[in-house]
């Protein structure tokens, strides 16, 4: 069965030292993987040194309660290790599992957020971020 991609609004508070947030709207049936897009005012664009240098804690929230922290590095180091390819400017976070061996325990482990108020990510940008966007 193909999933639907949906596309989310922009982040809000994008700035040096701050901490960007995006709220995800619930009542869906399931997230199996959020991307974030990042880009860069800094000389060579976002590469994957200039994402772990720029982004800090990545903190996904569920109802106001930090359900996974991570920071841009670690998130690399992890997809790396399900040899899941590094792209410019793109940080895949999966919630779902795509090197599992069958649909079903993939699907297992979608976030479902049908039950919940409310869902949201707070990213840390380091202050010494180039125009972070």
């Amino acid at each position: 069965m193909a999933r639907d991609i949906v596309r989310l609004s922009n982040l809000s508070n994008v700035s040096a030292g701050g901490t960007a947030t995006l709220d995800v709207p619930v009542g869906l049936l399931a997230y199996h993987q959020i991307r974030l897009n990042y880009d860069t005012g800094a000389a060579g664009g976002p590469t994957r040194a200039q994402m772990e240098s720029d982004i800090g804690l990545i903190r996904l929230n569920i109802n106001g309660k930090a359900q996974r922290e991570f920071t841009a590095a670690e998130l690399f180091a992890i997809n790396a290790y399900h040899g899941v390819p590094v792209h410019d400017g793109s940080l895949p976070i999966f919630l779902a599992e795509p090197w599992r061996r069958s649909m079903q325990g993939e699907d297992g482990l979608a976030w479902r957020v049908g039950d919940v108020d409310t869902m949201h990510f707070e990213i840390d940008i380091a202050e010494t971020a180039h125009a972070p966007k």
